[in-house]
């Protein structure tokens, strides 16, 4: 049975968005996007119909419907999550249907998770959390609320990430290292060692910036 579903945001990532919901059989897409020049642009076929606070009236007329916020920066992202929270939003959950997820696995809401992820027993994984395309998830794994877990990267086993942190494409986190929140792992890192809240490491082994 096909759930509505508002989308905010028409850029990229929410083209993404989109075509999971799509490849799920959900059909009743609604997207909103804060930028003027978006506005009865169309996304995959859908047309932007309006901004965030159009969103929140329509919501306010049928609260039956699941928001996503398909904005792929990790602060922005959170800042409007709280907002909308605040209303009183029910948030969905974009799965690709061609994920593997473990029964264990505890999930949050505001969930973006893409195609070929792989995510092992017993991680939890907290609200508005991004697991792009290609990512892999190990064992016992925490993920902070508002993080991006970019495409090819891997976190390996009982690793912990803060929340707004950016673990970035291809990104390897080895064993039981813990990053702080509001972080930024560069593309290709291999991190060795843990990472304090606010930091950016890149190369390999990672450095601190």
């Amino acid at each position: 049975m096909s759930q509505s579903f508002f989308i905010l945001g028409a850029g990229g990532h929410a083209k993404v968005v989109v075509d999971v919901l799509l490849q799920r059989g959900q059909t009743h897409l609604h997207i909103f996007d804060d930028h003027p020049a978006k506005l009865n642009t169309t996304l995959l076929g859908y047309k932007v119909e309006g901004s965030q606070q159009d969103l929140l009236y329509a919501y306010s007329q049928n609260n039956t419907v699941q928001v996503i916020i398909a904005v792929g920066q990790n602060e922005t992202r959170q800042s409007i999550y709280e907002v909308l929270l605040a209303h009183g939003i029910k948030f969905g959950n974009a799965i690709h249907p061609h994920v593997v997820i473990a029964p264990s696995v505890r999930l949050g809401q505001g969930l973006m998770i893409m195609a070929g992820v792989v995510i092992n027993p017993d991680v939890t994984i907290a609200d508005s959390v991004i697991v792009n395309t290609g990512a892999v998830v190990e064992h016992d794994c925490v993920i902070g609320a508002h993080s991006h877990i970019a495409p090819n990267a891997t976190l390996c086993g009982d690793v912990r990430v803060g929340e707004s942190t950016l673990i970035g494409a291809g990104a390897i986190i080895l064993p039981g290292i813990k990053i702080g929140s509001s972080c930024t792992i560069g593309a290709g890192a291999v991190v060795t060692q843990d990472i304090p809240d606010g930091k950016t490491a890149v190369g390999i082994p990672a450095h601190l910036t």
